[in-house]
C-alpha cells in the first residue's frame, strides 16, 4: 500500500520498462500502481504535498431513539397540556390486533407470527413521518418529530411489512385538543400519545455523558511516544458515544443541547490531529533517507528498500497470508542484526489472526503512520533471507540482514495519493524509531 504516495515521479510506465526508467517518468498518482511491472521494487520517490483530511468521530446514533430510554420517558410522563411544556418530547405507542378467529386458523396479518410493523404519523401540515417497529411485535413505541399544535389533525396509519408488499392495517385519526394523553382508534389499532418536558427528562443522562467527555479529554493527548499517539481506543470512544443515546433519544440527535456537546468532543479530536500534523511535520525534516540505515534498538538496525506492487506475486511461499493484503503494495525494508550473536527468528506455517500477519518476531510492532496522524497497524506479509521466503525458522548472523515485506489493510490503492508523505514506526524492546518512507 502507500504506492501513489511513494510512486510520485513514476507512472505512465509500460510493463517491463526497466525500474531506472519509472523514476525519469512525470507523476500520475492515479495509474501508477496499475502501470508497474508485477513484482518491480521502486526506490522512494519525492515527497507529496500531504492532504490533512481526517474522519470525524461518528458519534450520531444512525437517527435511532434508544428504546429502553424511550420507554422510560413515555412510562414517566402524566397528564399535561401542550402549551405547559418548554421542551416538548411526544412519544406514541401503536396496538394492533389481529382480525379474529376463522373456523380454521387465526385471521392474522402476517401467516407466520406477529406483523412486522411500519407506522406513518401526520400532525397538522407537516409531512408524515415514518417509524419501523420490530419485527414480530403487535406494538411499537416512537418518538414524533413534528410538533403538536392546538387544533391539528392527527392521523396514524399502520401496516406488517410483508416481502412483497405491506399490508394495511388501518388508519385512525382525530383533532388535537392540546392535552395529554392523546388517544386514536380504529378497528385493529390503537394509539396512546404522551408529552413531557424533554430537557427535565434528559438531566440525568446529560451529566453522565458530561462525565464521559471530561473523561475522554484527560485521555485524548497526544503522545508522540505512544504507538497511537495516545489516541484513545475504540472502547473508550464507545463509552462516550453510548452516552449519546439516551439525550439523542430524548432530545433528538440534532437538538443544541446534543450538538454543543457533539462538538466538544470534536475539538478534541481536531486539536489532538493538530498536534500531531505539527509534529509529523517536524520530525520528517529531522530524519535520514529511507535508504539509509537506522538503528532500532535491541541490537537490529533497518532501512527503507522501496514499494513491492503487489506485496506478494501469485506462487510465491509467503505463507498464508489474507490476499486482500497481499495483492495490494506493501513497503520492502531490510532488517540487520548488528549484534555479535546469531539471531533466530521463528515462523510458523500458520499465520495468526486468521492468516492475514506472520510474526513480527524481534520487532514488536510496526505502524504506517500518514502525514495526518492516523496510525494504521501493519502486517508482515514476506520475510527473504538468503535462501529465499521463510517459512520456519531464520537466523540473522551477526552483520547480516533479512528482507522484510509489510502492508496495512488501512487506505485502499485510490486513496494512496491522500497518504501525504507516511512514516513506518518500528518498535522493539529496545524503543520505538521512525523511519521516513519517501525522500
Amino acid at each position: 500500500m502507500l504506492a501513489a504516495v511513494l510512486l510520485s515521479g513514476c507512472s505512465h510506465s509500460k510493463r517491463g520498462v526497466p525500474l531506472e526508467e519509472h523514476a525519469r517518468r512525470p507523476s500520475d498518482e492515479s495509474t501508477a500502481v496499475r502501470h508497474l511491472k508485477p513484482g518491480s521494487v521502486l526506490p522512494a520517490m519525492a515527497r507529496t504535498p500531504p492532504d490533512l483530511t481526517v474522519p470525524d468521530i461518528s458519534l450520531v446514533a444512525g437517527g435511532l431513539r434508544s428504546s429502553s430510554a424511550l420507554l422510560a420517558a413515555y412510562n414517566s410522563m402524566h397528564a399535561t397540556r401542550i402549551n405547559a411544556l418548554v421542551d416538548p418530547l411526544v412519544a406514541c405507542k401503536i396496538t394492533v390486533w389481529n382480525r379474529g378467529a376463522s373456523l380454521l386458523w387465526e385471521n392474522r396479518w402476517d401467516m407466520i407470527d406477529a406483523p412486522d410493523l411500519k407506522t406513518e404519523i401526520t400532525v397538522g401540515k407537516a409531512g408524515p413521518e415514518t417509524h419501523r417497529g420490530d419485527e414480530n411485535s403487535y406494538t411499537d413505541l416512537f418518538a414524533v418529530e413534528s410538533a403538536f399544535g392546538v387544533g391539528d389533525h392527527v392521523s396514524v396509519s399502520a401496516w406488517d411489512r410483508d416481502v412483497t408488499t405491506d399490508e394495511s392495517i388501518g388508519t385512525a385519526g382525530d383533532t388535537f385538543q392540546g392535552s395529554f394523553p392523546f388517544y386514536l382508534k380504529a378497528s385493529y389499532l390503537k394509539v396512546e400519545c404522551r408529552a413531557g418536558d424533554a430537557s427535565t427528562m434528559a438531566k440525568p443522562a446529560m451529566a453522565i455523558l458530561d462525565k464521559r467527555i471530561e473523561a475522554l479529554a484527560k485521555a485524548f493527548v497526544f503522545d508522540p511516544k505512544k504507538a497511537d499517539f495516545g489516541y484513545p481506543t475504540d472502547a473508550a470512544l464507545s463509552v462516550v458515544r453510548s452516552g449519546f443515546y439516551e439525550p439523542e433519544a430524548l432530545l433528538g440527535a440534532h437538538h443544541r443541547a446534543v450538538e454543543e456537546r457533539r462538538a466538544k468532543v470534536h475539538e478534541l479530536q481536531r486539536v489532538f490531529y493538530a498536534e500531531a500534523q505539527k509534529w509529523i511535520d517536524q520530525t520528517q525534516k529531522t530524519l535520514p533517507d529511507p535508504e539509509q540505515w537506522i538503528p532500532l534498538g535491541d541490537g537490529l538496525s533497518g532501512r527503507i528498500v522501496g514499494v513491492r506492487c503487489p506485496a506478494v506475486l501469485p506462487g510465491e511461499d509467503t505463507g498464508p497470508v489474507n490476499r486482500s493484503v497481499a495483492n495490494g503494495c506493501g513497503v520492502v525494508m531490510d532488517v540487520r542484526n548488528d549484534g555479535s550473536a546469531p539471531r533466530p527468528w521463528a515462523l510458523s506455517k500458520d499465520a495468526p489472526g486468521g492468516g492475514s500477519c506472520r510474526e513480527l518476531g524481534p520487532l514488536t510492532r510496526v505502524s504506517f503512520v500518514r502525514s495526518t496522524g492516523e496510525v494504521y497497524p501493519a502486517c508482515l506479509v514476506s520475510v527473504r533471507g538468503a535462501q529465499g521466503f521463510v517459512q520456519g525458522t531464520v537466523t540473522i548472523d551477526p552483520g547480516k540482514d533479512v528482507r522484510l515485506t509489510v502492508a496495512t489493510t488501512g487506505p485502499s490503492e485510490e486513496s494512496y495519493r491522500l497518504w501525504g508523505s507516511p512514516l513506518l514506526r518500528i518498535e522493539t524492546a529496545g524503543g520505538a524509531v521512525f523511519l521516513r518512507i519517501a525522500r
